[in-house]
């Protein structure tokens, strides 16, 4: 069966809103959860209790063979009264062989001081981008790109903020989800810190040492984690008082790889990670839409297709050098 997956934050309009789950598995030919059983579900929930005030943002998601994720932005704290401490990136995962999301892992995305995620982007093979992070395993590898800005929240927008874009191999992601999921196994970690998702979890205990036996593999054993450790990388590139809101990376062959990044303000910047690792600003190019840039794509054909509120923008990558650049 060929499926795929939604996240979905929780609104109060609609009748039906509280039957709508946070992220569900639906099969392509009606629509419908993929598994809906007494025993298996094909979906996670907010719990009631906090469902209206601790809003869930999906902000991206992308699977590998064996894994889906999703980047949301969410209150630090699912307890009322905890609004001042704020918001974070956090990036969920689950195993694709989990038809009831028991395998379901939360872990911080660290972005140096900028805390909130605009947009991501996944990478599935880049050979340019290795030189941009701590991976060291060889070529091939894939990377999450992602754009961040040292706002207050998800509704924090501006050309007064300023924004970084951070990039997180696909290696050191997985290697920090299995060492916090062990950490709940080993005894260093007593709670699971899962009381907003809803279901049992073992009265959100961690298992005693060596409850479970020999685990050979984390997608075997039901443990629904909020981890402690989390997945940090320095800014690749910052931008003072540029609010980023979408980024795009495609390899060029031996020139290296280009990243095409959004702002708030309808701007589009076109830059350069060339083989030597630097990166080079090639175009600063203002849209007609003075408006959020909310998706940038470049196409097969080199072009950059930029999507506004209002508009799609379609611009021929080739004619860029004709445009101001820095």
């Amino acid at each position: 069966m060929i499926v795929y997956f939604q996240g979905t934050t929780f609104t109060s309009h609609g009748d039906y809103r509280h039957d709508v789950p946070a992220i569900s598995s639906r099969n392509l030919h009606d629509l419908q959860f993929a598994e809906y059983s007494f025993s298996k579900q094909s979906l996670l929930r907010i719990d009631v209790k906090f469902r209206d005030r601790f809003l869930v943002n999906y902000v991206y998601g992308f699977n590998t063979t064996s894994y889906i994720f999703f980047v949301t932005v969410q209150k630090r704290s699912h307890l009322p009264g905890d609004e001042e401490k704020g918001y974070v990136t956090r990036l969920a995962r689950v195993c694709v062989s989990d038809v009831n999301y028991d395998t379901y892992t939360e872990v911080t995305l660290d972005c140096g001081g900028y805390g909130i995620v605009r947009d991501a982007f996944f990478v599935e093979r880049s050979d340019s981008l290795v030189s941009k992070t701590d991976f060291r395993g060889g070529r091939n590898e894939s990377f999450l790109t992602a754009t961040f800005t040292n706002g207050k929240g998800p509704e924090d927008v501006g050309s007064d903020l300023s924004s970084a874009v951070c990039v997180y191999s696909l290696t050191q992601i997985n290697r920090l989800f299995d060492e916090n999921i062990h950490n709940c196994f080993n005894g260093s970690m007593g709670h699971r810190n899962m009381e907003y998702i809803s279901g049992p979890i073992q009265e959100g205990k961690c298992p005693g040492i060596g409850a479970m036996g020999n685990i050979h593999s984390f997608c075997d054993v039901g443990l629904k984690i909020s981890g402690v450790f989390p997945i940090v990388s320095k800014p690749l590139q910052e931008f003072e008082g540029a609010d980023i809101t979408s980024i795009h990376f495609a390899e060029s062959g031996d020139n290296g790889g280009v990243f095409v990044v959004g702002t708030s303000g309808g701007r589009l910047l076109v830059i350069l990670l060339t083989p030597s690792g630097d990166l080079k600003l090639l175009t600063d190019y203002q849209l007609t839409e003075v408006a959020e840039v909310t998706k940038v794509v470049l196409a097969p054909d080199n072009d950059i297709i930029a999507l506004q509120k209002n508009s799609l923008t379609k611009i021929r990558a080739s004619n860029c050098a004709a445009h101001k650049t820095w």
